[in-house]
């Protein structure tokens, strides 16, 4: 028996209580009561004796959940694959195994569950069985007339569906296959079944480890670069930082001795303005004679450095003593 279809689950609600210490509050359901449908299902909620169909949009609070009695989940996927398997004698003590599927849809379904259709194998099986020119197909054949078997009863029961089409409330029923199995095919059917069930299943395993492994490497390598970044772009400030902190040094240096450079020159200069203005005005004074100045000496001096203003560089240092004596 295949899991239950279209109906894949049914719960029996209690009744709801008021919320709060007075139990007067507004009633809700908890989320554990409801079932959780999966994307392809909806829930029917069973209301007084009508039914509602839920596609996620009710919330727990909501009146006709909260007095909802009974809830079904109910499989809206589109064509959904129903195995039907029939035995019928052969000609020998081995039977001829007959497997049809059938594909359904879905689509009412208040009626699936109104009718309470748990099992639609359980049903298309009834409706099969209900043909017994089938199970008399395989009287006149041997096992290794297998082929014509297959024929003629693919034959037969895709011809019973036309003459009477198999009719389920709420669902739409096609009929898609018909094969017929000799017992060593079953056997190897069944061991190809589960081989694929584990398959799937270790396929599955592998690729969510696979995709976990990869996801956590992915954010390993993120986080990686990120501190790589920061880190760069740390010692890329850190050297910026230096070199303005060396330039500042050099701008300040400069500036300091460029500064001093600059009083020394104004010291100087002022120097030598004082002395030439006192010499020119002891020659004013006619004191050069009568005074025991050191002329000779101070001129010296005032023509070892830079000349004063005013005073022409290819002037002769005597015409400056002439003019004083003068």
């Amino acid at each position: 028996m295949t899991r239950q279809y279209p109906i894949v689950e049914h719960r029996t609600l209690d009744p709801t209580a008021g919320r709060g210490p007075l139990r007067v509050g507004r009633r809700r359901r908890d989320l554990a009561e409801l079932p959780k449908p999966a994307a392809h299902e909806v829930m029917v909620f069973r209301v007084d004796g009508d039914y509602f169909v839920d596609a996620g949009r009710l919330g727990l609070a909501d009146e006709q959940v909260v007095r909802a009695a009974h809830v079904s989940v109910v499989d809206l996927g589109r064509d959904v694959p129903v195995v039907v398997s029939l035995r019928i004698p052969s000609a020998e003590a081995a039977d001829f195994t007959v497997r049809v599927t059938f594909t359904c849809t879905v689509l009412d379904p208040v009626a699936v569950v109104r009718d309470g259709l748990e099992h639609a194998e359980t049903l298309l099986t009834s409706y099969l069985t209900g043909h017994h020119r089938t199970f008399e197909l395989g009287l006149e054949h041997r096992l290794s007339e297998i082929n014509e078997v297959r024929r003629v009863v693919a034959a037969q029961v895709r011809a019973f569906t036309e003459v009477r089409p198999v009719v389920v409330r709420g669902v739409a029923v096609r009929l898609a296959s018909v094969e017929v199995l000799t017992p060593d095919e079953l056997v190897e059917f069944e061991k190809r079944r589960r081989g694929q069930v584990r398959d799937q299943t270790l396929d599955r395993t592998v690729e969510q480890t696979r995709q976990h492994h990869r996801h956590d490497l992915e954010v390993e390598t993120q986080l990686h670069q990120a501190l790589l970044t920061a880190r760069q772009h740390d010692e890329l400030r850190r050297r910026q930082w230096e070199r303005d902190d060396q330039l500042r040094l050099l701008r300040w240096k400069r500036d300091d001795e460029q500064r001093r450079e600059k009083a020394s020159r104004e010291d100087r200069r002022r120097m030598l303005d004082t002395k030439l203005a006192l010499v020119r005005e002891l020659a004013r004074r006619g004191h050069l004679d009568t005074a025991n100045v050191g002329v000779d000496g101070l001129l010296d001096q005032l023509t070892a450095g830079p000349l004063p203003p005013g005073l022409p560089a290819d002037e002769p240092v005597d015409d400056v003593r002439e003019e004083d004596e003068v």
